[in-house]
C-alpha cells in the first residue's frame, strides 16, 4: 500500500507540541557503511550488513511565532533535547537531537521566517503507526 504524503504531514514536536509553524522541512537518516574490505577481497569492496554509525537530522523552515527556538539557541547549554518527528500514515522518529543552528530573517513588508537544523545525538527509534 502506497502512502501519499504532503509536506504538512511531517511535523517536529517537543514535549508533544509542534515547535513552530513549519512551511518546509527535510529529514535524513544516514547509515555510514562498515567497510570490511581486506587483502582477501579480490579487489572488491565488502561492506558489513550493519552500520558503522547511524545518524539522523534535518532542516526546518517556517513562520516565526514565538521565541521558543531562539531561547534554546541562545542559551547555549540545553542544545540537546528530545524531539519527535511525526510522519502521518507512517509513524514517528524519536530521540535526542542537537539544535545546531537557528536563523531568522524578514523583509519589512513580509512575515519573519526562521530556519533551524537538528542532528541526532545518541540513539533514536522509529515506531510505525498502528492502523
Amino acid at each position: 500500500m502506497a502512502v501519499e504524503l504532503a509536506g504538512r504531514d511531517i511535523t517536529i514536536k517537543k514535549d508533544g507540541t509542534t515547535v513552530a509553524a513549519v512551511q518546509s522541512r527535510d529529514f535524513t537518516i544516514n547509515n555510514e557503511p562498515l567497510d570490511r574490505t581486506n587483502d582477501d577481497s579480490d579487489g572488491y569492496q565488502k561492506l558489513a550488513g550493519k552500520s558503522a554509525m547511524q545518524s539522523a537530522g534535518g532542516t526546518v523552515e517556517g513562520l516565526l511565532e514565538d521565541d521558543t527556538l531562539l531561547a534554546a539557541a541562545t542559551a547555549g547549554t540545553a542544545l540537546v533535547q528530545e524531539y519527535t518527528i511525526e510522519i502521518d500514515g507512517l509513524g514517528e522518529i524519536k530521540g535526542d537531537f542537537r539544535l545546531n543552528s537557528f536563523q531568522f530573517q524578514g523583509a519589512h513588508n513580509e512575515n519573519a521566517v526562521y530556519s533551524f537544523e537538528i542532528q541526532s545525538s545518541g540513539e533514536f527509534t522509529y515506531t510505525p503507526e498502528t492502523p
